[in-house]
Order: structure tokens, then sequence, then C-alpha cells
């Protein structure tokens, strides 16, 4: 109750001196801010130096002049602006006459294209920004050299003995004063180009805006009623022939303009990206080259490793150019900062057909038929979008579409069903998504019929989208996997327990970090493919908006709670990750002794550190007063916190000293064990008898602590054994000398060896056997050995000693 009393006591000044200095700093911070500094004075140049800082000045000169001379991509900003700006409006006036009448899809191309504009002109306004930002601070630099010259001229006066001094101070302000109107006159020009730059990107914003009102104006019609019913055909007809031109264009005419039209925008869109389809060809040659090199290396070895993870690597690399096509498109796509519809549609037809082959030969080839079905709908939705979508061609695509994938799902999931161990972390997909999915199609089919041609169009398209992904991302996670097996493998010289090591722990925890970060890129996706991800995002931000004004310095958001919260929990789940990875036996065999346990330690404290303070930052917690914070702290340090921080000194003490290791068998306090982690603040052994102890940190610096293992683990064993006085001992030492040599556990070097130490108190003979052995099999060596040494004495006849009890009365001990 005492210490009860006192730990209360030390709470409640430790919280008033944290309150005090964090109000005093605030406060302090406050007064700094409303208090005006005095104006400094400017620096003058004493005469003897001015000579000196003359020929400086020539220098800085020929510096400020070299800044001052046009800079190239300045330049060219400037004379493609006012071709830029015409084109630019011109191209906004065409647009917004024909905006009203266009698909989605060509919505989304003329997206793609004003973005990137916006795009190309947002890299000018850096560059201008930037040539505005070394144009100000030559500009500053040169205004105060003026003024310390002018102050310097002040100084020295009209005296006539200066005459020469004078006049080098005044060509010095010519020069600088020329240098500062350049000066002007650049920042003036780069003003103007700046303002119309700005003036073009928010034309462009504007049209970007119009286009999405459009799309979100597309999206509410999706529950009108577009079309006649499918029996209606005279109705269907009537609307597919209802044009205002002289003459219809017949299907082929439109499939093979709107080819052209696809090719057109592709080559200018791969004229605009040509470096980055350059990276992205490298890209996809270097994984194609380094699954090569693997492939022969791996034929050549001689261990071969029967972890269900190689034998997916063995394909991958078997299918190297599969592989290496398929990921490298899906992982190179996002080099780019926007894609049109064409571009991306071949993308994905690229990456499908990859799919299809691929995966069943990791899977189960059964899967195929799913897998061909969905490219098959893939590739009739590419057909559709040439056909006038009022046409009943078009609808019959859709209809046909819908059906055989409500098909391919069913017969998918049967797959999924039968053969579960073949689709592992997946088990959600199978039971829930693929119903929800067939119901959808289902809609899709009836809505359809009854003349909801958008709304059947969307959930189509949706359903595919999110389908494609899915298998897609499931076959990445394989072949990502496979992929980091295959760097290990390029080691080769790590041995075969070492790669089975490596492999289990890729099972463990690789691949379920691989497949999170999967889930979460297929749920974004999936969001986007029906069209609720804006909806959502905009939600959250309204929610994560709201805030409350706690004083003039500190305003907490929901936002920046929840912030703190995702940041926290991400760092101490990174943190937990490291620290499982460092600790697990195959790389703690890997790396030098101790060293492993030691990046642990040193990457969970860097990690929770830089995660708590990115958390104050987001919460929106002012960082200027965390010298003040830390002063706090060490107040309460003082008083209460003195175990706490001397446990964690003692980790970083051992991470650097390494005294013990995972995996060594320590002697403290009487508890013996092996250590099974070594925390910041404790560490914990499991003991032969099953329990586990935590042990703080600094009673493993400050007390005697034995280690059995920290250089080898080698152990020294004794059996003490006595025979009858009527024993030969030189028959005996040779007896116990040869068992122990004849035992496989026992070293050959040093070579064991048998003591006599003649007669006991008893009258009977003692002996001490001493051998070496490994410090992991020392109960059993010493039990087979004594076994042995009992039969031997037994089969020789050599009697061990009986002890005799003699119980004396009170009259024998008294005579």
């Amino acid at each position: 109750m005492k210490q009860l009393k006192i730990r209360i006591k030390e709470f409640t000044i430790l919280t008033l001196s944290f309150f005090f200095l964090f109000t005093y700093g605030i406060a302090q911070d406050n007064n700094a801010v409303q208090t005006e500094e005095p104006a400094s004075q400017v620096e003058t140049i004493e005469v003897n130096d001015i000579p000196a800082e003359t020929e400086k000045l020539q220098q800085l000169v020929r510096q400020y002049r070299d800044l001052l001379q046009p800079r190239v991509k300045t330049s060219e900003v400037d004379s493609i602006l006012n071709i830029t700006y015409e084109d630019i409006a011109h191209k906004k006036e065409a647009l917004l006459t024909e905006i009203n009448n266009l698909s989605q899809r060509e919505l989304k191309v003329r997206t793609v294209e004003w973005k990137n504009y916006h795009y190309e002109l947002k890299d000018y306004q850096n560059s201008v920004k930037t040539r505005l930002e070394d144009i100000t601070g030559l500009n500053e630099e040169v205004t105060e050299e003026i003024n310390t010259w002018q102050a310097t001229k002040e100084n020295i006066g009209e005296s006539s003995e200066l005459t020469e001094a004078i006049a080098s101070i005044d060509t010095s302000l010519v020069k600088l004063n020329i240098i500062k109107q350049n000066a002007q006159n650049r920042l003036d020009t780069i003003f103007i180009i700046q303002k119309r730059l700005t003036e073009v990107v928010l034309i462009i914003d504007e049209v970007i805006a119009e286009i999405n009102r459009i799309e979100l104006e597309l999206q509410k019609e999706y529950f009108a009623f577009d079309n006649p019913p499918i029996w209606n055909l005279s109705g269907i007809k009537s609307v597919a022939t209802d044009t205002s031109t002289a003459e219809q264009a017949t299907a082929k005419q439109e499939v093979s303009s709107g080819i052209s039209n696809d090719l057109a925008q592709l080559g200018e869109f791969f004229r605009k990206n040509l470096k980055t389809a350059i990276l992205q060809v490298i890209f996809i040659l270097l994984l194609l080259a380094l699954m090569l090199f693997v492939k022969k290396k791996w034929e050549k070895g001689a261990e071969e490793l029967t972890n269900p993870l190689e034998k997916e690597a063995k394909t991958v690399i078997a299918n190297s150019v599969a592989a290496s096509v398929t990921v490298g498109l899906l992982i190179s796509a996002f080099f780019y900062k926007s894609v049109i519809p064409i571009y991306n549609e071949m993308l994905i037809l690229i990456i499908l057909a990859g799919t299809v082959y691929l995966l069943p030969k990791l899977t189960h080839k059964k899967i195929t038929i799913s897998l061909g079905i969905i490219l098959l709908v893939f590739i009739n939705q590419l057909i559709e979008a040439y056909i006038d979508p009022r046409s009943f061609l078009s609808r019959l695509f859709l209809f046909f579409n819908a059906t055989i994938l409500i098909y391919a799902l069913a017969e998918g999931r049967k797959v999924l069903n039968r053969w579960p161990e073949k689709f592992k972390k997946i088990r959600i997909f199978r039971r829930y998504i693929i119903p929800i999915f067939v119901f959808l199609l289902l809609a899709s089919v009836v809505t359809n019929i009854i003349g909801m041609v958008n709304l059947s169009r969307f959930l189509t398209s949706a359903v595919l989208t999110s389908v494609g992904l899915g298998a897609v991302v499931y076959l990445s996670v394989k072949v990502f996997t496979s992929i980091i097996i295959l760097i290990f493998k390029l080691r080769s010289h790590l041995t075969l327990r070492t790669l089975t090591n490596m492999v289990e722990v890729i099972q463990k925890r690789v691949r379920p970090a691989l497949m999170l970060v999967g889930i979460i890129v297929w749920i974004i996706f999936t969001l986007m493919g029906f069209e609720l991800f804006e909806y959502l995002q905009s939600w959250v931000n309204g929610v994560l908006e709201t805030d409350w004004e706690i004083n003039e310095n500190l305003i907490i958001s929901v936002g920046g709670i929840l912030a703190f919260i995702v940041i926290f929990i991400v760092t101490m789940l990174l943190a937990r990750f490291a620290a499982t990875i460092f600790q697990d036996e195959w790389l703690v065999s890997v790396l030098p002794r101790g060293i492993a346990p030691a990046i642990s330690l040193l990457a969970r404290i860097i990690l929770i550190t830089i995660g708590f303070y990115m958390g104050l930052s987001a919460a929106g917690i002012n960082l200027t007063n965390i010298g003040i914070i830390f002063g706090a702290l060490s107040v309460g340090i003082g008083f209460g916190l003195q175990s706490i921080v001397l446990n964690f000194i003692s980790g970083l003490i051992l991470a650097f000293e390494r005294p013990v290791n995972l995996g060594d068998t320590i002697e403290i306090d009487q508890e013996m064990g092996v250590i099974t982690s070594i925390g910041v603040r404790a560490s914990n052994i499991k003991t032969y008898s099953g329990s586990e102890v935590i042990i703080p940190n600094g009673d493993l610096v400050s007390k005697k602590v034995v280690n059995w293992t920290l250089t080898n683990r080698d152990r020294r064993s004794r059996i003490l054994m006595k025979t009858s006085s009527d024993a030969d001992p030189d028959k005996v030492i040779e007896l116990f000398t040869k068992i122990a040599s004849a035992h496989p556990g026992v070293y050959e070097e040093p070579a064991p060896f048998t003591h006599f130490y003649g007669y006991n108190q008893e009258g009977n003979l003692d002996f001490a056997l001493i051998y070496w052995t490994s410090f992991s099999d020392t109960l059993n060596t010493d039990s087979d050995i004594a076994l042995k040494i009992y039969r031997a004495l037994k089969e020789e006849g050599i009697q061990a000693p009986i002890p005799r009890w003699k119980i004396v009365g009170n009259d024998e001990k008294k005579s």
C-alpha cells in the first residue's frame, strides 16, 4: 500500500511537471512570435579588405551573369506557349460542341488526352517555378551586396586619402546595380510566362471538370429505360437506324473506322510516351533475363527441394516468357502517368492471355475453361466497343457475354470447391464473392431484356473487371513469391537446409503479406470498376475533415486521429514483421552470430520512433515543442521511469555487445533455459521444464549470467562411479575409457579419460569418467554411457559397493 501511494505521488508530480513545461513552452513560442526582432544592422567592409572583397565580387558577378543567361527549358516554354494556348483553346471549343454525344469510352480517351496536357504543363510549371526561385534568390543576394557596399561607402565618407577605395566601391555598385536590373527584367519575364501557364492549366482543368460532369450524368442514367425491350424488335431497329446523316454506316465500316481511330490514338500515345515505353520494354527484358539465368543455373544444380513453393518456382521459370511478360506488363503499366483506353485494353488482353496460360499450371488445369471464357468475354467486349451501342447486335453481344460469364463463374466455383488445397487464401472469394457476381450478372441479363442497356453493360463490365483482375492478382502473388525464391537460388553458397528454411519463411511470412497487398489492390480496382471508389473517397474525406480546435496551436481532426492510429498500427506491424524475419532460425544461421537479433532490435526501435513521429505529425500536433516534451519526460524519468530506461539502454547494449544470442542456453537467478527473444525492454527464456521466464534486459547486463553456448556448444561431462575394494583399478580405468571412446556422441579430441581417486571413507574405490560432448546431446550421451558401464561391470564380475548401515543403540553408545 505504501509503494502504491509513492507511485501515485510520482505520477502526479510527473503529470504536473509535463503540463507546466508544455504550457510554458507554448507561451514562450507565442511570446517569441509576438515580439518583434530589432532590425539587423548592415555589415560593412573594412578598408583594408576592400581589394580582396572586390576580387571576390568579380567572381560573384560572373556567376550572377551565368545564372541570368536564358535557360533552354524556360525559352522552350516561352516559345511554345502561344501555340499551346491557341491549340488548347481550339480543342476546348471543339470538344464542348460534341461532348454530349460522346460515349463513356470516348470520354475516357478525352480525359487521358487532357490529363496528358495537364501533366506536361505541370512539368513546365515546375521548371518555371525553379527558375523563378533561382532568380529571386539571386536578386536577394545582389540586394544584400549592394547594401553592404553602400554602407561601406557611407562609412568611409569623402576622405581624400581613400580615393581609390571609393572608386572601387563605385565600380562594384555599378556592376551590382546592372545585375539587379537584369534580374528584375528576368523576373518580370518569368512572371509573365508563369501567369500564362497558369491560365492554360486552368483551361485544361475546366475541360477535365466538364468531362467528369458528363460522365457523372451518364452514370445517373444507368437506371433509365434507354432502349426498347428486347421483344420489341421493330423499336430496336428503328433506334438503330435513326441517324441525322443521309447514309447509315455499316457495322463493318464502323469497326474499321473505330480501329483506325484507336490505332492513331495509340501511335500518338507512344509518340508522347516513348521514353516510358522503352523503359517498360527494358524492364520486361531484364525480368526475362533473370528467369532464364536462374533456369540455367537451376538445371545444373544437384540439390532438389520438395517444398510446394519451389515447385511453383520451377513452373514459373519453365514458362519464363509468359511469366515475364504477364507480370512485367502488370508492374510497368504503372510507369505511365495515364493511359488511353486502347492501350489499357491491349495490356489487359495480353495479361489475361498470360494468366489463362500460366495460372492453371500453378494451380489446377480444370480452371482453364473458366479463365478461357473470361478472356473470350473480354475480347467480345472489345469488339462490342466498335458497334453501335443502340443496335440489336450490340445487345446480343451483351446478352451472350453475361450468360457465358455466369457459366464461367459457376464452373470456376466447382473447381475451387473440389480442390481447395490448390487455391489457398481465396476462401472468401469462393464462398461469397462469386455468388454475388453471379447475381449481378443475372441482373445484367434481365436489365438487357427489359431495356436498361446501360445498366446491363455497366454490371457486366464491372464484374468482368473484378473477376479478371482477381485472377491476375492471384497469379502475380504466386509469381512474385517464385521470383523471391529464384533470387535466393542465385546464392550458391547457401546450404540445402538454409534454402529449405528460407522457403518455409517465405511461405509463412512473405506470401501472406503479398496476398494482403493483392487483396487491397483488388478491392480498390473493383470499387473503381463499379464506380464507387470516388463516392467512397469523397465521403471518407468529408468525415476525415471534421476537426476540433483545442487552441490556436492545436487542431485535432478525425482524419488526424485515424492517421495516427493507422500509422502507429502499421508501424507496430512492420516492427513485428522485422523482428520475426530477423529472429527466424534460417537468417540467424546465415548471418554472423548475434547480428540478426541486433538488427531486429535496432529496426524495431527505428521503425517505432519514426512511426510515432509521423503519427504525431499526421495528427496535427505541433512538434516544435518536442524539446520541452522531452524535458518533461526527463523529469518523469527522474521519478519513476528509471527501470524502463535502464532496460531500454541495456537492450541496446545487448544488441551491440551480443553477450547472449537467440538460441543460447543461459543460467541466471537459478533459472536455466534457451533464449527465445530479445526485446526492447525484456528478454524471454524457455526453461527445460517448459515454462517461459521474462527477464529484464538490465538483469542480463548487471547480474551474473552463465552462458553455456556463447562461443561453442562443447560440454564436458563427468560420470562418478564406485566399485568394491577388490576391483582392479587399471582394468576399471581401461573399461571406462574404452566405453566412452566407442560412443559416437563423445569427441575424439580431447580424448576421454578416467581418474582413480583411491579408497573413500567407506573403503570402496572411486572413479571419475570425463569426456567432451555436444551440449544438446549431453543428457542422452550420459545416460547411454552410464548404462553401458553398468552392463560392462556386471559382465566382468566387478561388484558395485553395497551400502552398510549399522544401528547403534543408547546402551552401546554408553559402553
